[in-house]
C-alpha cells in the first residue's frame, strides 16, 4: 500500500481519527507500506515545515519517524513512464511509487488522485480515501 504524504503527516500530528487509525493498522503489520526515495524526502521536508513544528514535532522526533518509516517501509523503484497523466505533476511520484510497488491500494484525499480512481489503465490498483480503507479493513 501506499500512502500520500500528507495523510502520513496528519495521521502523525493528530493522534486520534482515521489517520491515527491507518497508522496504527500499518505499526501492527496488518499492511505492506510501500514507499520511494522521493516520498521519503518529501515526508522529510513536510515534517520540517514550522508548521508542523508548533505540534511538537521535534527534530529529534522527525528524525526517529524517518528511520522508522525506512525500517518498516518496503522500499520500491517508482514507475517512470505513467501510463496516465496526473491533473498535478506534483503527484506523479505518489502514482509511479503505487505503482511502481505494484500495490492494491493507493490511500489519499488528493482530488487529481481521487480522479483517477475508475481509470481502467490503473487496474488491478484501488485509489481510496482513508475511510473507505478502514470499512475494508474492518470486514
Amino acid at each position: 500500500m501506499v500512502v500520500d504524504t500528507n495523510l502520513f503527516v496528519s495521521g502523525i500530528i493528530l493522534p486520534r481519527g482515521p489517520l491515527a487509525e491507518l497508522l496504527d493498522i500499518w505499526l501492527k503489520q496488518s499492511f505492506i507500506l510501500v514507499i520511494t526515495a522521493k516520498l521519503i524526502g518529501e515526508l522529510d521536508e513536510v515534517l520540517h515545515r514550522p508548521k508542523i513544528a508548533r505540534y511538537g514535532i521535534t527534530e529529534e522526533r522527525i528524525t526517529t519517524i524517518i528511520e522508522f518509516v525506512k525500517k518498516k517501509s518496503e522500499k520500491v523503484t517508482p514507475l517512470l513512464d505513467l501510463p496516465v497523466t496526473v491533473r498535478d505533476p506534483k503527484d506523479e511520484k505518489v502514482l509511479a511509487c503505487a505503482l511502481g510497488g505494484k500495490v492494491d491500494y493507493l490511500i489519499t484525499g488528493d482530488e487529481d488522485l481521487l480522479t483517477l480512481k475508475d481509470n481502467p489503465t490503473l487496474r488491478p490498483l484501488k485509489i481510496i480515501k482513508v475511510k473507505d480503507f478502514l470499512k475494508r479493513c474492518k470486514k
